[in-house]
């Protein structure tokens, strides 16, 4: 008989923490904790999601920027040991600054071109008059010859995607991360936020 009372007692208390049931206190203290952080990131995050448009990369790149500015300061304020810490938060501020730069894409300037120049349309003479006028943009004036401005855009296409590529390396992570033989971790370079960014 005591065994069986055990039982009902067991079942009754599982019953009582069944977090599926509406009745058992762990179901409203789930959607207390449900509820809450809702909020929380409904207030967060509402001046980066307001800005948000489905037409173009940036605005990803600007809810990635908003978290990992976030994740950084969790983990520069964390309670890991430094060093680790301290490879993450550098990746992390460089993953940072690497993105900003993609998000202004000032890439051009940043190689030389200057944006002095003018631009205005001049018409195509064509042979046949009855022919539907066409136009030529031209670039009038500027401190700079084609040729430089040419090379300027060349050298701001090959930093782009450098920066990209870095950014990505960041992510995925270019460091050795290994169990040494006591079971540690060696943390590589900081990189890799697969697991290791928490």
């Amino acid at each position: 008989m005591k065994i069986e009372i055990g039982e009902t007692f067991t079942k009754s208390l599982n019953n009582l923490i069944d977090s599926t049931k509406w009745w058992a206190w762990e179901y409203w203290v789930d959607k207390y904790y449900e509820t809450k952080w809702s909020l929380w990131a409904l207030l967060k995050y509402f001046r980066v999601v307001i800005k948000m448009r489905p037409w173009d990369y940036g605005y990803i790149l600007q809810m990635q920027r908003f978290q990992m500015d976030i994740l950084m300061k969790n983990i520069d304020n964390g309670y890991e040991e430094d060093t680790s810490r301290g490879l993450k938060v550098k990746q992390m501020k460089r993953w940072i600054e690497l993105c900003d730069n993609h998000i202004k894409d000032d890439y051009a300037e940043r190689c030389g071109y200057i944006f002095d120049q003018k631009f205005e349309f001049e018409e195509i003479v064509e042979d046949d008059p009855n022919k539907e006028k066409k136009f030529r943009l031209k670039i009038v004036g500027g401190t700079q010859t084609g040729e430089e401005r040419s090379e300027c855009i060349r050298k701001s296409v090959k930093l782009a995607d450098s920066e990209w590529n870095e950014m990505n390396d960041i992510i995925k992570g270019t460091g050795v991360v290994n169990m040494d033989e006591t079971g540690e971790y060696d943390m590589g370079d900081g990189t890799d936020a697969r697991g290791y960014w928490n």
